[in-house]
């Protein structure tokens, strides 16, 4: 059954604040954080408990709040950081869940969060036990969570608001038992408006409980609007969840993961090397049962300052060689440290795929072994580039079918390449080509004989060459075929070339001289490099 989780943190502008900025609340005296509400003027946003004790309340004028409280200290709220932070955090609870994210609700202020916990609780022991391994954690971290647990989303809000703050159990609400749990919580806890709470309260209404005896029709006949009726019944339906209330979450979760928890923290970094070669083991190992292999991982890391590292990589095709996907963490978590220690750390596989086991040692033709080694290590290098320069980053040339030097190959993704793909499927071709090509051929000036003699000298790149060796023409026309509906391409004349220093180049002429004054002159262009 699903299971959600909703954790509430009332005072976390001024506890995130406490973190970011230590000694920036005074713990002493009346402290609030305000807001600039345009021609309402300056509001309270948050307060310390001192200020609460003063009866300032949020939303107050600062004037009025002035007025009660003169001592008052205030400092202007920075939402932006407070819904950062929170992301942050956000990240870093997915220990306790796969799915996770704010509960910024309607427009409320972004101060809570909802992690799906189905089928989690047992790795901690139980639901209560869960709740107070978060309970625990939050206040190592100095910050006050209230918690609510439920089959629902609207009845773990509620929980978390409404339910006492002693015992922790008080906060779950057992499996199909969600009616009972909240049968006594205000009407309030079904996050309806002040308006429509107000309104229900003097209908005589003032539990959640209320409303189940409550014929549906008669309900809709109390109200003048039908959609203040259609909004009571909702929050009620999704609560209890008749509705179905769908969430996204932060990250998208792994299909496949394993997890560790340190009551010590790791902070050696042969002690993190450890714990990552177990954890991908654990996870190649589950990955085999299943006949499966991972293109994507992901090693997440949780500092105990509930920071984290995330680390990912990529495979091309689907692996779940352990040696291989160890030493693609390793060349990544060089860049990181441990900061505080390392309590839980989390490897997850991505884009999984059926990978059979093949035997290659008997049975088997000795080339088809020989392709199959060499496909598999092409496949490991070609990963670790990947993993170490970026995706996308490496290619490799491809034969294609044109007689024109610069489409006769293309640069393919070298994580598509395929064992077809060797030396021996490229044309042969009498005469030699150089094996550096420019990307694109650029102009040269020529001293040549006309109309169709070799060059003798040529600048490029402002530097003269003195030819002392010069080898054809060969002439190479263009694609008529590829050329329809576009400018037409002119005859190119190639010449293989030595200057005085030995340097070999590949040039050509652009056209052919023509006795006509109205034709334009033939360019000459450098293309190549023999070395």
């Amino acid at each position: 059954m699903k299971r959600t989780l909703s954790l509430w943190f009332p005072h976390w502008p001024i506890e995130r604040l406490k973190q970011h900025e230590p000694g920036s609340v005074p713990g002493n005296v009346a402290f609030a954080l305000t807001t600039n509400r345009g021609t309402k003027g300056v509001t309270l946003s948050a307060l310390n408990i001192h200020a609460q004790k003063d009866g300032l309340t949020r939303g107050m004028r600062l004037t009025d709040a002035r007025a009660i409280s003169p001592k008052l200290i205030t400092r202007p709220d920075e939402p932006e950081r407070d819904h950062a932070a929170l992301i942050r955090l956000a990240h870093w609870s997915t220990r306790w869940g796969p799915y996770v994210n704010l509960e910024d609700d309607e427009g409320r202020r972004a101060d809570s969060l909802w992690i799906d916990v189905s089928g989690v609780a047992h790795l901690f022991g139980g639901e209560r036990a869960l709740l107070h391994d978060i309970e625990t954690c939050l206040k190592g971290l100095g910050l006050t969570a209230r918690l609510g647990l439920a089959d629902t989303f609207g009845a773990a809000w509620a929980l978390a608001r409404y339910a006492p703050a002693k015992p922790l159990h008080a906060h779950i609400a057992p499996q199909a038992q969600t009616k009972k749990a909240l049968a006594r919580a205000p009407l309030s806890a079904l996050r309806l408006s002040p308006d429509i709470v107000n309104l229900l309260k003097r209908l005589g209404l003032y539990r959640i409980e209320d409303l189940y005896a409550l014929p549906r029709a008669s309900l809709k006949t109390r109200f003048s609007s039908s959609n203040t009726a259609r909004a009571v019944l909702m929050r009620l339906d999704q609560a209890l969840g008749e509705i179905k209330e769908p969430r996204t979450p932060l990250t998208e979760p792994a299909l496949y993961e394993a997890r560790r928890t340190y009551p010590e923290p790791l902070i050696s970094s042969e002690g993190i090397e450890t714990a990552i070669q177990d954890l991908t083991f654990e996870l190649t190992d589950d990955l085999a049962k299943r006949h499966l292999g991972a293109r994507a991982l992901s090693l997440t890391i949780y500092r105990t300052d509930a920071s984290t590292i995330k680390i990912n990589i990529h495979q091309h095709a689907p692996n779940r060689n352990p040696e291989h996907i160890i030493r693609l963490f390793h060349e990544k978590l060089t860049r990181y440290d441990a900061g505080q220690g390392i309590d839980f750390i989390i490897l997850g596989a991505f884009d999984c795929a059926k990978l059979h086991q093949m035997q290659s040692d008997f049975g088997a033709n000795i080339s088809n072994r020989n392709e199959a080694d060499i496909n598999r290590r092409l496949d490991c290098l070609i990963d670790r580039f990947e993993n170490r320069l970026g995706s996308g980053t490496t290619y490799y040339l491809r034969p294609e079918e044109s007689h024109i030097p610069e489409r006769a190959q293309s640069q393919p993704g070298a994580a598509s390449r395929a064992i077809s793909d060797t030396p021996a499927s490229w044309p042969d071709h009498t005469p030699p080509r150089p094996p550096l090509l420019l990307n694109q051929p650029e102009p040269i000036t020529v001293m040549a004989e006309i109309p169709e003699g070799p060059p003798a000298q040529f600048t490029w790149r402002r530097t003269i060459h003195r030819i002392t060796r010069a080898e054809g023409p060969e002439r190479i026309a263009p694609e008529w075929w590829c050329e329809i509906g576009k400018k037409e391409t002119s005859i190119r004349d190639y010449y293989r070339v030595e200057d005085l220093h030995g340097q070999r180049y590949w040039l050509f002429r652009d056209g052919l001289y023509d006795e006509s004054p109205t034709s334009p002159t033939p360019l000459w262009y450098m293309h190549g490099l023999f070395g």
